[in-house]
């Protein structure tokens, strides 16, 4: 399931993006190519469905203007929802995968929260949690469905919080039926 020669994978394309000039310069050509200004919302209620149409179109687009605004979007503040994109791009290149958290909060307006977790986190030493194996951090059923994420909390630790997997988002590419894990984009270099 889980590639032993991954972390070596990930730390060595990490140090190709940064300290390759060509690596990095292709990187930042397809993030720009891939996102760009990012993706936007336009509504497109019709007139024919509600009379207020351009006025309903305005208050969405002017709503979701708002919420991808770092301290709306992001439960840390620090990334809006395009400077979440470059990130998520820039992640699938050179470690093959990314979390992302999706808290619900308190706050009125926005409830809804994201938080990019790196796969560093994932605490690889779990084998099994209950009657559940447990690959590479992530958790899965007897039908190899997974049910949960466990996240390192503090660095240099074992310790870790158990995440539902509905509130995580595991954003790499399977290549095989059982691959729980992505594998960075410059494997082959």
């Amino acid at each position: 399931q889980a590639s032993s020669d991954r972390d070596m994978l990930r730390a060595r394309a990490r140090w190709l993006s940064a300290n390759n000039p060509i690596c990095k310069s292709i990187d930042k050509s397809i993030i720009k190519n891939v996102v760009g200004t990012g993706i936007t919302l336009q509504s497109k209620i019709s007139k024919d469905e509600v009379n207020n149409a351009e006025e309903i179109n305005k208050q969405i687009e002017n709503l979701w203007n708002e919420f991808t605004k770092k301290e709306n979007f992001d439960i840390t503040a620090r990334a809006s929802f395009r400077k979440f994109q470059k990130i998520l791009v820039k992640s699938k290149l050179t470690d093959g995968e990314l979390l992302i958290h999706c808290p619900w909060t308190n706050d009125k307006k926005f409830p809804l929260k994201f938080q990019l977790i790196e796969v560093d986190q994932l605490n690889t030493s779990i084998t099994k949690y209950g009657n559940n194996t447990v690959f590479s951090g992530i958790e899965v059923d007897s039908y190899g469905k997974p049910v949960a994420y466990h996240i390192r909390t503090e660095i240099n630790s074992y310790k870790s919080q158990r995440f539902e997997a509905k509130d995580i988002i595991h954003f790499y590419d399977a290549e095989r039926a059982t691959q729980y894990r992505g594998i960075s984009d410059y494997a082959q270099t």
